[in-house]
Formats: structure tokens, sequence, C-alpha cells
């Protein structure tokens, strides 16, 4: 249905057939007309606008007197007076009260100017008026530009509501703030914020039973409209603008109706065509541009290090527990996190995890003046091995027991190592991107098994075969359960070498509850590897030495490993002073001898610390 959908951004018109009610148009609607104070602070393009304008309009049609306008419309190049002018002067343009409160204001220039605006609205908005009278004030992060400070204006809206105990006037005004900034950002006087006592309005992306009228405008575009709304969401997350935008992009590129049950695969190659594939060039009206300078536009620069370092933290499903709420904050206002119920914040959607992946974020890091070359409590990835040290001879043996495991044994690197001893940052940082530098031009997959390791392998498969049909990897799932030649078959038809590290094996044991399944993979793995099949599919895992004993769960993986084990020995005291000092000196900034001298004498022969010296590395950089 052409022009059904909103795809351009800014505030949706009043009668738009696309807008989507959601429990924010409930809670604003209902704390309003009680007489509530509101705010809404949300990532940009949440539908914070519309939402306002939407239920203002439903105020209006109760009676109740409402203002909305962008502070943002005052301009930020301006004396403190001329934008308090400009503000007053908004005020009466919608309450034709123009000259009433044009007269108040220059017959009391003895008053202070935020004084003058509260009496302003007392005497005059609510002399004249007798109804409720609701003030919206839409873009407030825009006062972060301008040339004075207006805690002034923020605790005049506080003193309205506390003075509603002895003045029953100030309880028929009230106010709404919206806009993309944490309270911090707009007033340093805590004692006066207005923040601590309104009712914050949460905005949430669309669910599926809420987005169901969007279904509408496709209409005549698929056998099954709604099948196709929820492979949308699943890319989209129900996030407003981007569920909207891709909606419309199906209309517009969509010429012969969709067949049933092709939805997932269309809309996947339709998202990664006119989105993701390229989207610099392709993000009009900005959207993901706007996620990518809120990440990284920002005056402190080790600021901007730090919070795309939680962005990697949060993408490999991790979260630091010391995490600040005010960076928690910073994220969810960048637009690229939401917190889960549990608390816990997660990327918003697929398609951001597209874009922000991994390496886009290790490169803005590099590209980041202050970044930080410790990684705290993370792993060590691929991309991070230029500032990997201290495991180069570790590195080197892992490599040529590679080498060697194409003569006669079975292809498989066990690489095994107590809790905290680097297993994994040596296979990924370490030997990963020496296998890459090879001239073999090798394919490598990353893993770990999860609760469900046969769902991840098939997962794997497939996107090595250009496979993202949901139904193809559950038919290479039921296949991998049944015959233990599966992932031989699916290896003899890739055209690269291919290099499966699986991390954490450990998780074979200790997530996946199904034994059959976890035999199904072992066995589909050492299938695969043996010398004799003909394409040579190298599989390296790490596994923490105390699951050893689970190993013998399944004969043959216990004696590869037996046989073919590289064990991570502890690090020496000259490469910890190369881990510690090195990455130091490459950023620029080297640490004392006597500082790196410490380091050394507290983690030399000490089990498990590396993770941890690497957080006080972390921590010391910051500092």
């Amino acid at each position: 249905m052409k022009d059904f959908y909103s795809a351009k951004g800014g505030t949706l018109p009043k009668d738009a057939p696309s807008y989507i009610p959601r429990q924010a148009d409930t809670d604003l609607y209902q704390a309003l007309k009680q007489g509530q104070f509101c705010y809404i602070l949300n990532s940009r393009q949440m539908g914070k606008s519309s939402l306002t304008v939407r239920v203002a309009n439903r105020l209006r049609d109760d009676g109740i007197i409402v203002v909305v306008f962008e502070l943002s419309s005052l301009g930020t190049q301006l004396t403190i007076e001329q934008w308090y002018d400009g503000l007053v002067l908004k005020v009466g343009e919608q309450l034709n009260l123009e000259n009433e409160l044009d007269d108040f204001w220059y017959d009391n220039e003895n008053l202070g100017l935020a004084q003058r605006l509260e009496q302003a609205l007392r005497r005059v908005v609510l002399g004249h008026y007798q109804q409720p009278v609701v003030i919206c004030f839409d873009e407030i992060d825009s006062v972060r530009s301008l040339p004075f400070a207006t805690d002034d204006f923020f605790a005049t809206i506080r003193s309205c509501y506390n003075e509603r105990a002895y003045n029953p006037d100030l309880e028929r005004l009230t106010f709404c703030l919206v806009g993309t900034a944490r309270p911090t950002d707009l007033m340093t006087d805590v004692q006066a914020t207005p923040f601590d006592i309104g009712q914050a309005i949460e905005l949430t992306g669309f669910t599926f039973e809420e987005a169901i009228p969007l279904a509408q405008g496709l209409q005549g575009k698929a056998d099954n409209p709604e099948a196709v709304l929820r492979a949308i969401l699943v890319w989209t997350g129900g996030q407003p603008f981007l569920t909207q935008k891709v909606c419309d992009l199906f209309c517009r590129h969509t010429e012969v109706p969709l067949a049933s049950f092709d939805e997932t695969a269309y809309v996947a190659q339709l998202i990664e065509t006119h989105i993701i594939e390229h989207w610099e060039s392709k993000d009009d009206p900005p959207h993901l541009t706007t996620i990518r300078n809120r990440l990284i536009e920002r005056d402190n620069r080790k600021d901007t290090w730090q919070l795309l370092g939680l962005c990697r933290y949060i993408l490999s499903l991790s979260q630091p527990e010391d995490m600040r709420e005010a960076q928690a904050n910073e994220l969810r206002l960048t637009g690229l996190m939401v917190k889960q119920a549990s608390g816990q914040l997660r990327v918003f959607n697929k398609i951001y995890e597209q874009v922000f992946n991994q390496h886009w974020l290790a490169q803005a890091q590099r590209e980041t003046l202050a970044e930080n070359p410790y990684l705290g409590l993370s792993a060590f990835q691929a991309e991070d091995t230029e500032r990997f040290f201290g495991r180069e001879e570790l590195t080197a043996r892992l490599l040529e027991k590679c080498r060697d495991l194409y003569t006669a044994q079975p292809r498989l690197l066990p690489i095994l190592g107590p809790s905290g001893s680097g297993k994994s940052s040596v296979a990924r940082a370490g030997l990963i991107p020496a296998l890459q530098r090879l001239p073999d031009n090798i394919q490598v997959e990353i893993f770990t098994p999860t609760e469900f390791p046969l769902k991840e392998l098939a997962r794997i498969v497939a996107s090595i075969q250009d496979v993202d049909s949901i139904d193809k990897i559950d038919e290479i799932e039921r296949l991998l359960r049944a015959q233990d030649n599966t992932l031989l078959k699916r290896v003899e038809t890739f055209t690269a070498p291919l290099v499966l590290l699986i991390d954490q094996f450990e998780e074979i044991y200790t997530l996946c509850e199904d034994a059959a399944d976890g035999t199904a993979f072992i066995d589909n793995l050492i299938t695969a590897v043996q010398p004799e099949s003909k394409k040579g599919l190298l599989v390296i895992l790490t596994l923490r030495s105390d699951f050893l004993g689970a190993t013998q769960r399944h004969g043959l993986l216990n004696q590869i490993i037996a046989r073919q084990a590289v064990i991570v020995p502890m690090m020496s005291e000259a490469e910890l002073r190369d881990a510690i000092g090195k990455p130091a000196e490459q950023g620029g900034h080297p640490l004392e001898l006597a500082t790196v001298a410490l380091l050394v004498e507290q983690a030399a022969g000490r089990e498990g610390t590396l993770p941890l010296l690497q957080f006080a590395l972390t921590d010391l950089w910051a500092r």
C-alpha cells in the first residue's frame, strides 16, 4: 500500500495510519491527565515526538489546554534573555495570550528570568484558563548547546510542582519534558532537578501484537502479510523507525506477491541489500549514522573508548558487574542498547548487531585517540592481535602443531588450561590471526557450543553455504542429530579450507542438557577431521582442564586429547612483562618500570590471574 508507512522520520501526522499505540500512550495520557509531571528521555527515532503529539490531541479532546513545541526551535546562539523571551512568546502563541504574556514580561523586568517565567505561568496562564494546563517541551537536549546554564529553568518546573501544597491552583499546571539526554546532562544542581519527582515514561519496541496494524500496508504484497511482519520484527526488534522503514522497503521492492513460507529468507535478503550492505551510503534519513555519531562523537576520547569497550562486552553476551548506571543510560540513549527485564543490557536488534559488530567496534576503538590498550575481563579477539603480547612462543607452537595435523592425524587441536589461563585469548588473538596470514585462503568460524550445540553447528554450516532460512538450519540440525557424517559431507562441498574454533568446549558438559545431542555434536566433529576425509577441516577447541575427566564419556575424543592436546602454560616473568608493558608502549604512554615490576611480582606464579591482571591494567589506564 503506497505511502502507508512513514519511512522519512520525524513526527507522524495526526491521522497517520501507521501510528502504533503502545503502553506508553496510556501511561503518558493517564499521568498527564492526573496532573503528574512526566518526562520521556529515550534514544532518537523511538517515536517520542509522535507519542507526545498524539497524547496532546487526546488531552485537548478532554478539554485540557496543551502547549507542545520544540525547545530547539528557539535556537542556540542566543543570550539567556533572548532564550526566555522566545520561550514565553511560543507559549503565548499557542495559548492566544501573546499580548497578555508580553505585557507581563516587560512590566516585571525587575524579576529574575526564571522567577518571571514562573509568575507569568501562574498569574497570566492559570489566571486566564480555569482548565488544567499541560506544557510539553520537546527536544530538551538542545539546552546542552546553549552558551549558558539552564539549571534555573528546570528548577522553576520543580518549584511549580513543590508549591502545589501551598497554592492549589498549581495543581492545574503540569509539564512533560521530552528528549534524548540523561538528567545529569541537562543540569548540574541535583538538588533542584525535576527528574526525581516526575514519572518516567518508558518507550519500548513494538511487540508483534502491537504492530499488527502495520500488516494492513502489506496487503497485496504477500500471501501472508502477518508472517512478513513477524519476519521484519525479528530483524528490527520492533524499533519504530526501522520497522516502518523495512515495511516501506518491502512494499517498494516487491513486485509480485510473496508466497507463504518465503518470508524469512526474503526479508533477510531485503534488509541485507537495502540497509546493512554499504549502510553509510544508504542511511537516508540518517538512523544508523545517528547511533554511530552518538557512540563516537564526544568531547572526552577516553570516554568514547570506554563506551565502545562496554559495547564489545555486551555484544559478547557478558556485562561488567561494575558498569555505572550513567554508562548504562548513555548506551541506551545511543539507541544501540535496550534494558532487559533482568536489568541487563542487550543490543536492540539484529540489524544493529550486523552493523555495529565486534569488528566495527574494534576499528572504532583503534581510531579513538584515547584508546585503552587493555581489555579488562574480556577475552582477546582476532581484532585485538596487534595488542596481544606475551604469547608469541605459544602461538608459534600451536601454529606448528596445526601444520603437523595435516599429515596422518585427526585434524583436531585441543587447547587445555585452567580457568583464567588465557586459552581463549591465545586461540582467538594468537593462533587464528596466524592461520589467516598463511597463503591458504582459509575460512574461519568461531563459536561456543551453548546449550544447543547442534543448532550452533547447523547455523555455522548454513552461514558458510549462504543459507539463512530457519527451515534449512533446522533441516541441517536434524541431519547432524541422525548421521555422524553430516558435517563431513557438508565440508566436502566447501571450496576453501575451513577452520572451526570451538571456544569454551566445556559447555558441552555444563550447558547442554541433552546428552544425545552432545554426543552427536562430538561424533560429527571427529568423523569430519579424520585423515582420510578429502577436505582439510581443522577443528580447534579450548577446554578447561578440570573437564578433562568428563571427556572420558566420549572415548575417541578423550584419546585424541591425550595424544594431541597442547597445555597452556603459566606465563613466564618475561612474558608477563611483555603482556603488561608493551600495549601501553604501543599506545604511546609507557608504564613506569616500577609499576610493571610490581605487577609482574604480583601475578607471577599465581593461577588464574590473567583476567584480573588485564582488569587492573584497564582501570590503571583509565585513571
